[in-house]
């Protein structure tokens, strides 16, 4: 009990990770705005009642009695708000209030056209659930929030460890399935996703796959990144060695793989693994023009 006690004292003094979330929702909100504005000149294609592609209606429609069909007539009023919503977010209009707006706008954008959806997309969207739990209006925002009370502060540090958790818990698992899979085990999984159609993202790919040292290697050390991550990267010492192997393995994927918006995801959730001391120092001896204080 008395450590419990002392968990809930420390989480309560202050807002751990202020900074980085006020950077990361301006991240977040940008990479979501430039996310749907290259989809303009497929809006119709991918969330009316015109399209040719067909969508099966997804079961929280269902559940809550909505239309999907009354809602595809108006998908240019729900585009054009979650945009303007989203302008808000990144300003920090409207706080956590706009925060809720804009998940579920997104939630409903995703529910459209569920076909369209991947990974990258739904890490965004549960980063984004997050955001709506944490203050990050500290910085960066039209009106800083910078009155905090020891609840505001436990349930916006809980919120940024949620993060922090959910990124790990995602390492572990995408591990977990891949040592299932005799491919992988065997040092050959590489071989195959180089060679696969929809992976080759440039001329390198499928002569690097002959290469069997190439091979086994970035097997190997996709493995052995994703089991140690979990765990040593809350260890100040393991940290950033952790960290540069992982950025390393999600910038191998984001060139030869075509899989990018998970890997930018993924890797925007590293920051919060710094303190707010490192961030500000960090900031005040190299972009000094900030002010920041």
């Amino acid at each position: 009990m008395q450590h419990i006690n002392k968990l809930i004292y420390w989480l309560q003094k202050e807002n751990y990770k202020s900074f980085y979330l006020a950077l990361m929702r301006v991240l977040l909100s940008i990479f979501l705005l430039k996310e749907i504005i290259l989809k303009q000149s497929a809006w119709s294609l991918l969330y009316s009642n015109n399209s040719l592609l067909q969508f099966n209606t997804h079961s929280a429609f269902v559940v809550l009695g909505v239309d999907i069909t009354t809602l595809k007539n108006y998908y240019l009023y729900i585009i054009f708000t979650y945009i303007f919503s989203l302008l808000l977010f990144l300003f920090g209009i409207g706080k956590n209030l706009i925060v809720a707006f804009v998940f579920l706008l997104l939630l409903t954008l995703q529910k459209l056209n569920n076909a369209e959806v991947n990974g990258g997309d739904i890490l965004a969207r549960l980063i984004l659930f997050y955001f709506i739990f944490a203050n990050s209006f500290q910085y960066f925002s039209y009106k800083k929030n910078i009155i905090s009370s020891p609840t505001k502060n436990v349930i916006s540090n809980l919120a940024a460890f949620s993060m922090m958790l959910q990124l790990c818990i995602a390492y572990y698992f995408s591990f977990y399935h891949k040592v299932c899979n005799l491919y992988w085990t065997n040092g050959s999984a590489m071989y195959y996703v180089f060679n696969t159609k929809e992976f080759i993202a440039t001329n390198y790919n499928q002569i690097l796959a002959q290469q069997n040292w190439f091979v086994y290697f970035t097997t190997y050390f996709t493995l052995v990144v994703e089991l140690c991550f979990p765990f040593l990267i809350w260890f100040n010492k393991t940290r950033k060695p952790i960290m540069v192997a992982g950025l390393l393995l999600h910038l191998g994927i984001y060139f030869f793989m075509m899989l990018y918006n998970l890997q930018i995801i993924f890797l925007l959730i590293y920051g919060l693994f710094f303190t707010n001391e490192e961030w500000l120092n960090f900031c005040k001896k190299r972009f000094k023009f900030l002010k920041i204080e």
